[in-house]
């Protein structure tokens, strides 16, 4: 009946204001205007209309409740730049750029929770995923800024530990003082980094170090002393002649054209002051740096034009900064290229599955969806083709990163909403797995070997990472989750850090000067050598043994006298080369000559050949028959000893003399008669 109904209704709308009265994210005006709702509602079904109305927005508030209570600051908002400098997010957004190197750009996921939030109808569960986006890249870029702070107050205790360090015992006695306080205000502006809940309280913890740094820094040079070149006035000139000629030595060794090197040596040339030559070989390589950073960015197999053309103009706008964690822009740059790479790498792999789900269509998943999911899935595989365009591809909006990973994620989203069996591709590791098998075969190299040593271990460490990285990379689809962008993202990052690092290796190749050691330190036990003039000698010598110390340097074995400072890498390799010039032109300036033996002069041996000849007639005849044994004896010997003599090459006159003598002498005494018959 009618009032059955009724009774029905009135118990329904009492329900439902119930349910309104706890939900526990309205407020009293919502659920005032939502109750109104339920006492004009015609019937159950719009009562119930109201209470799911009022459960959403229940639902969308406590979600915008939770982004209220994130506290983003780690996300740039773009109001980082001096013209927003009125903008209350101005103080983190600048602290932040400033922490990560970057410049004034909303972050991503930061403007993908914006749109979710003034769609309309807004999705609580989209905005949810949106902010859990959101705070998953916050907690990056914190962890990211602490570690930035952290090696840039590292890198201020090294250099102030290198510079105390050279001190002599009784030189620290004054800059011990500040020494400690410097340490000690770098190690508690680490405990406030860690404990930092926002950029600026970072930044502001780094700044607490600056007084006591600086303070430190003067009284270890105060220590040291100067020298009075008051009486001096070749100082300054001379000090500039060598940091000109080692400037020239740096621009001339890099890959530039010939004309950008004589601009560069040009300048170098024209500059009068102390600090402005190596200033000027900093740019030149930097220049050099970034050539050689466009040329692998273009040669990068899986970006499109616009892609490349934007790197390439990030690039050749760059002033190319360094940073604290000892990077700079070009490494930055190159690190996003390489990174995009990869991303659009599993793009195109998804894009192929994609058409094939379409075209093949055996299962019917295409033909047979609605018309939404059909609409989304063609949209998504469109968009994903458009920014594979090799040619046309990549608008604003997708160029980095970060947008090639929302198309992939878009494209997998439709591609599962026909077929939820879909997984997406593995993670692109060729190109770090190829620049990791190259650097295993680099570490048998000089330029390895003999590097530095803070360069050899940033080289290990990126090493050793791109071998983590590697181990873990997953190519397998289905054990990859919401991760999968931030381990590709590791990948790129691991790629860029071993490529630069290997890059950055400057070990000295010693082995023409070993070969060079190896070949003329036999000449010392050769005539070449031996029967040298005295200054050859000597030449050959002081050549010979600064080949081996500057090997010895190079390699890092030498130990080093009282008093002697540590050379640099460059002048190492000036040691190297110049060694080994001054070995080849020494041992080719040797005159020893080989002394040959005067040869005897020639002695006439026909007399007692003739002699020795004649001793079988004799030895027939009766005066030797029939002589005494002991005189047959002393011709036999006579005549071996002739024998003897002849074949002596260097017998002497006196020796033949001797010879011819003894033989008629023994001769001359055989005196044997045959008997007469009775």
């Amino acid at each position: 009946t009618d009032a059955e109904n009724q009774q029905k209704l009135d118990a329904a709308k009492e329900a439902a204001k119930d349910i309104i009265s706890k939900l526990p994210n309205l407020s009293d005006d919502e659920k005032k205007d939502l109750k109104g709702k339920v006492d004009k509602a015609a019937d159950i079904n719009s009562v119930n209309s109201v209470v799911d109305e009022a459960k959403k927005l229940s639902e969308l508030n406590g979600v915008k409740k939770e982004i209220e209570e994130a506290h983003l600051y780690f996300l740039d908002h773009g109001k980082g730049g001096d013209a927003d400098s009125s903008d209350p997010n101005h103080t983190e957004d600048a602290a932040l750029n400033k922490l990560l190197h970057g410049t004034p750009t909303e972050d991503q996921t930061f403007a993908t929770l914006a749109e979710k939030l003034k769609a309309n109808p807004a999705s609580a569960s989209d905005i949810r995923d949106a902010l859990e986006a959101a705070k998953q890249q916050n907690n990056k870029n914190e962890a990211q800024a602490k570690d930035n702070a952290k090696s840039e107050l590292d890198d201020m205790k090294r250099n102030l530990d290198a510079a105390y360090s050279a001190l002599t015992d009784e030189q620290k006695k004054t800059a011990t003082e500040k020494y400690t306080a410097a340490t000690t205000a770098i190690e508690t502006a680490k405990t406030k980094v860690d404990s930092a809940t926002k950029p600026s309280e970072i930044t502001g913890a780094l700044n607490t170090v600056n007084t006591a740094l600086t303070e430190a820094n003067t009284a270890v040079e105060n220590a040291k002393g100067k020298r009075d070149t008051s009486d001096n006035t070749n100082d300054q000139d001379s000090a500039l002649a060598e940091e000109k000629r080692a400037a020239h030595d740096r621009v001339n060794k890099t890959n530039l054209s010939p004309e950008e090197k004589k601009q560069y040596n040009d300048a170098i040339d024209a500059s009068t002051k102390l600090g402005d030559p190596t200033g000027i070989a900093n740019r030149a390589e930097k220049h050099q740096k970034i050539e050689d950073a466009k040329k692998q960015i273009a040669a990068l197999e899986h970006l499109n034009k616009a892609q490349k053309q934007y790197y390439k103009d990030l690039l050749d706008s760059t002033d190319a900064s360094d940073h604290a964690d000892g990077k700079d822009d070009i490494d930055d740059a190159l690190e996003q290229a390489l990174n995009l790479n990869g991303v659009m790498k599993r793009l195109a792999d998804l894009a192929t599955s994609a058409d094939a789900l379409k075209k093949d269509d055996k299962d019917k998943k295409y033909s047979s969806a609605d018309k939404d999911k059909k609409d989304a899935f063609d949209a998504a595989l469109n968009a994903a083709n458009t920014q594979l365009d090799k040619v046309e591809g990549a608008d604003s909006d997708n160029i980095n990163a970060d947008g090639a990973n929302a198309l992939y994620n878009d494209l997998l989203k439709a591609m599962q909403g026909l077929d939820n069996t879909v997984k997406g591709v593995g993670l692109y590791t060729d190109d770090l797995q190829k620049e990791y098998d190259a650097d295993v075969a680099l570490k048998e190299k000089p330029v390895y070997k003999n590097a530095t040593k803070n360069v050899k271990e940033a080289f290990n460490k990126a090493f050793e990472a791109a071998k983590s990285v590697l181990d873990s990379a997953t190519k397998n689809p289905t054990q990859l989750g919401a991760t999968a962008a931030d381990q590709q993202n590791a990948i790129g990052a691991a790629l860029a850090n071993l490529v630069n690092t290997r890059k950055a290796l400057d070990g000295i190749d010693t082995t023409a000067l070993q070969a060079e050691v190896d070949k003329d330190k036999p000449l010392e036990d050769k005539p070449v050598y031996k029967n040298a003039s005295k200054d050859k000698k000597n030449a050959f010598d002081k050549a010979l043994a600064a080949a081996e110390d500057a090997i010895a340097d190079a390699e890092g074995n030498k130990k080093l006298a009282a008093g002697e400072d540590p050379k640099t890498q460059e002048q190492k390799q000036k040691a190297v080369n110049d060694a080994l010039t001054a070995l080849q032109n020494a041992a080719k300036a040797l005159d020893g000559k080989e002394q040959k033996p005067t040869p005897a002069p020639s002695v006439d041996k026909s007399g007692l050949k003739a002699l020795v000849d004649a001793a079988g007639q004799v030895k027939d005849s009766d005066a030797y028959k029939y002589a005494d044994a002991n005189k047959q004896g002393a011709y036999d010997k006579a005549i071996s000893d002739g024998q003897s003599v002849l074949a002596k090459t260097d017998a002497t006159a006196d020796e033949v003399a001797n010879a011819v003598h003894a033989i008629n002498t023994a001769k001359t005494a055989l005196d044997g008669k045959k008997p007469t018959p009775n």
